[in-house]
């Protein structure tokens, strides 16, 4: 399924079964990098997962801001093979720097040709990893004041700035940052 103009796409498997977009994400990363490597550029609010998928390949991967303009942007610059963001935006650059939908249909059937498997069970073989969002309003003249006190309870964690605050822990991250669309 597409959005309203086709630059993102999302997935539901051969059980009928909603593909969560870093899922998705993570298993057409692999496929870009299989047998070459490369660097895959992502936004901070993707998950782990697209280490976890790219990394037997030796693939890096490069965190950004959130949004295809700058994904794509840092994808130009470092030369990267692959990238994207978890909402089905993914970027091919081999075909162009920005997002697009019909190549993600089509990348993911090619990547179940060559697989001769189910969506199902591709999906199946990546770690699980769990992603809960949610809106909370704050005044605007309240945001950087709410970030610095994340970072301040946050201490002595691994903390990343890169687009608002994640917090990292071995068995997850929270991410906090203003919309930058809502």
């Amino acid at each position: 399924a597409h959005d309203g103009d086709a630059d993102r796409a999302t997935f539901v498997d051969d059980t009928g079964a909603f593909v969560v977009g870093d899922m998705s994400l993570a298993l057409l990363a692999q496929a870009a990098v299989k047998g070459r490597g490369g660097i895959v550029v992502t936004p901070v609010s993707t998950s782990s997962l697209i280490e976890d998928a790219v990394r037997p390949a030796g693939a890096k991967v490069i965190r950004t801001r959130v949004g295809s303009p700058i994904v794509g942007r840092r994808m130009f610059e470092s030369g990267a093979v692959f990238g994207g963001e978890e909402n089905g935006g993914v970027i091919f650059p081999d075909h162009q720097f920005c997002r697009d939908g019909a190549m993600s249909a089509a990348k993911m059937i090619e990547l179940l040709a060559h697989e001769g498997k189910p969506l199902s069970t591709l999906l199946a073989a990546l770690p699980q990893y769990h992603i809960k969002k949610t809106n909370v309003s704050v005044p605007i003249d309240q945001r950087e004041a709410v970030l610095a006190a994340i970072i301040e309870i946050a201490k002595g964690r691994k903390v990343d700035t890169t687009d608002g605050v994640k917090v990292l822990e071995s068995d997850g991250a929270v991410l906090v940052r203003p919309s930058g669309t809502e």
